[in-house]
């Protein structure tokens, strides 16, 4: 009975050993397949495209090219001056 235990007890251990590499190559998997795209990334995007100085129908024509709306753009610029 004993020895029984030990290999039961020892089956679990490596089955609990190859359970853990296997969700973890699925889960960087997953990470891997999915882009995540969020609103600030197309906010950082529209800043970062943005000169030293520009004016407001350069952010504007910047923003269509991202398909900003011109109202959120004003905001993006609002925030940003705020911010410093």
């Amino acid at each position: 009975m004993q020895q029984t235990y030990y290999l039961d007890v020892q089956n679990v251990l490596d089955l609990v050993t190859v359970l853990t590499q296997h969700s973890s190559k699925v889960f960087n998997d997953l990470l891997a397949d999915t882009p995540v795209t969020s609103k600030n990334n197309r906010k950082e995007k529209f800043l970062e495209m943005l000169s030293e100085t520009f004016t407001r129908t350069d952010y504007l024509t910047i923003a269509d090219k991202l398909t900003i709306p011109h109202k959120a753009a004003e905001g993006y610029i609002t925030a940003s001056t705020k911010a410093g």
